[in-house]
């Protein structure tokens, strides 16, 4: 997507753009004089985004009221709170993993005691019933 700004940001940086309902997050790839090209990990669909009606601005509140209306607002969507539950879902996967590889772990143990048990198990009995008959 090519963007126009008074002072486009430099390649590399990450950026967001809120049109209507539509939000398109989005990486710098080159920059010019006051121009500039994104790249979005998302497919965009052009025509919605282009002929998004964008609501009028809401009247200013006083600055208590506004606290309050911020407060129960929810929290814009920014490439740092993707990344941070990026991180937080690969942290619970990884927890997951080892959780899982663990009790793997322990049950192969098992079954691998008790094979062994079961082997070593058998001579002894044969060995103890000869031992019991012959006395």
């Amino acid at each position: 997507m090519m963007l126009q700004a008074a002072t486009p940001p430099s390649p590399g940086t990450y950026i967001e753009i809120l049109r209507a309902a539509h939000v398109v997050v989005g990486r710098v790839v080159w920059a010019g004089d006051r121009r500039f090209g994104i790249k979005s990990q998302d497919r965009m669909n052009v025509p919605d985004i282009i002929g998004a009606i964008v609501a009028p601005r809401a009247p200013r509140l006083p600055d208590q009221e506004r606290r309050t209306r911020d407060r129960f607002a929810p929290a814009p969507v920014t490439a740092a709170v993707i990344a941070q539950q990026a991180e937080r879902s690969r942290r619970r996967g990884r927890a997951l993993q080892f959780g899982l590889m663990t009790a793997a772990g322990i049950t192969a143990a098992g079954v691998v005691g008790t094979l062994a048990f079961e082997t070593l198990a058998s001579p002894f009995r044969s060995a103890a019933t000869h031992l019991v008959s012959d006395g």
